[in-house]
């Protein structure tokens, strides 16, 4: 009998089901499962029983079996499946939370000059050249109107107007 089986009680069929689960879930729910298993193998590794039984290898795999066992039956259960759904949504709104440095620096530095001076009649090309003469920051005039795009709408959505895209 394998060092998992053995700690956790779980029959080889069982073994494949959870796996097969495990493989049919959305990768929100196979990350959160990924999440739980390190924290379990954390938590098992200070403890001088389980590493004296298992060698990381087989603590691994045994935290990643009880990781997926814990999820499945909190979903199957219905206990759990709001602080599940909870985790997962605040995973989600961290990934969301910043724009690239540059695109940051854009929008809170230059889209109101970018609109003003396209208002004026320079191009992309001319109004990047613009923004390195005069302050001395480099964009490239493709990428001005690509973070410029992603503005207008929000902006028009603000405001309650859209500005002209020339």
């Amino acid at each position: 009998m394998h060092n998992a089986e053995k700690t956790l009680q779980i029959r080889s069929g069982k073994r494949d089901e959870l796996f097969v689960w495990f493989g049919a879930q959305p990768e929100e729910i196979r990350l959160e499962i990924v999440r739980i298993k390190i924290d379990t193998y954390r938590r098992w590794a200070t403890r001088e029983g389980r590493t004296k039984e298992m060698s990381a290898e087989q603590l691994d795999y045994a935290a990643l079996l009880s990781s997926i066992m814990d999820v499945w039956r909190g979903l199957r259960s219905g206990k759990k499946i709001e602080d599940f759904e909870l985790r997962v949504k605040a995973a989600k709104a961290k990934k969301k939370a910043r724009l690239a440095p540059k695109a940051d620096l854009l929008e809170r530095e230059f889209l109101p000059l970018i609109s003003r001076l396209l208002s004026d009649g320079l191009s992309w090309r001319q109004i990047s050249e613009y923004i390195q003469k005069h302050h001395h920051k480099k964009f490239a005039h493709a990428y001005l109107h690509k973070i410029y795009q992603q503005w207008q709408p929000r902006s028009a959505e603000s405001s309650g107007a859209g500005t002209p895209v020339s």
